[in-house]
């Protein structure tokens, strides 16, 4: 990675650190599990390898959301691929 990249990467990380301090301790755990998975997923190339067919009905991880939107696992239909 080249070195302008990495700066701001990290005044990325601190910004999003500085606006945590400020929030409930549980949520901030929950939040920092889920970037952590999402990152996993993205950068590790373990995106699970099946086939996704329209109008089935699979489980999801929705992740952490805001307000008033769906956490966890959930079932998803598959409308349109």
């Amino acid at each position: 990675m080249n070195t302008n990249l990495n700066k701001e990467i990290h005044e990325n990380i601190l910004e999003t650190e500085k606006l945590l301090q400020s929030t409930n301790e549980l949520d901030v755990i929950e939040y920092s599990i889920w970037t952590k998975e999402k990152a996993k997923l993205k950068y590790n190339g373990n995106i699970p390898n099946f086939p996704i067919y329209n109008n089935f009905i699979y489980w999801c991880n929705l992740g952490i959301n805001i307000g008033r939107e769906q956490n966890k696992l959930r079932p998803v239909i598959i409308v349109r691929t």
